[in-house]
């Protein structure tokens, strides 16, 4: 068989004319070479259309439309938010970091946030068992015992820093923010039913 013989076209070429002739002309994304030998379609096509910056995107008829999936971000970005809004300079802020409550109340809703992507999705949205949904519940509920110990501190501390300044008769500074519950007796005079204005202890009787 003397006679010169066409090589085969290999299918990776194929696939690469297949791909050049369903781009069209006008598309914003540049059509990338063909495939070498070793290469692979992937890494070329994401150099040749790169995902847009930011936050993750959902690409749907063209149009990007913003993840509506909740993400926990961790303790620091909540604990800045939070000492901007208290005039707590963010020093302090830091420090908190390192407070046991919270850093549980972090590995737990840590761990919640990994179960909610984890679950099989529905139109964008994750579908929990009932019987799962019992146990996220009860962690959501120890999630509130910490945050219920952590409001009891900061009480505690403010009282017991009272009693100092007042022990050493020097005037306390203002203090921006305070620990308050439903189950506080009310000190400011409220209306009492019958035209006047008064405490609620003297209208209840």
């Amino acid at each position: 068989m003397g006679g010169w013989t066409r090589r085969p076209r290999r299918a990776k070429e194929c696939a690469g004319e297949a791909f050049r002739k369903t781009i069209p002309s006008s598309s914003a994304c540049t059509p990338p070479d063909p495939p070498s030998e070793r290469g692979g379609w992937g890494s070329r096509v994401l150099r040749a259309c790169p995902r847009p910056a930011g936050r993750r995107r959902l690409l749907t008829n063209q149009t990007f439309e913003i993840n509506p999936m909740w993400r926990f971000r961790g303790t620091p970005p909540y604990l800045g938010v939070q000492a901007k809004r208290l005039g707590i300079s963010q020093v302090l802020a830091d420090r908190a970091r390192h407070n046991a409550e919270i850093h549980r109340v972090s590995v737990l809703v840590g761990q919640l946030c990994e179960r909610y992507h984890r679950a099989r999705k529905e139109n964008g949205k994750p579908v929990i068992p009932a019987s799962e949904l019992a146990q996220v519940r009860g962690t959501l509920e120890q999630t509130e015992q910490e945050c219920s110990k952590l409001h009891a501190l900061a009480a505690a501390s403010a009282e017991m820093i009272d009693e100092a300044w007042a022990a050493f008769e020097l005037g306390a500074p203002p203090r921006r923010f305070a620990v308050l519950s439903d189950f506080d007796t009310p000190v400011i005079p409220l209306p009492a039913g019958d035209g006047t204005v008064g405490l609620p202890t003297a209208a209840a009787h």
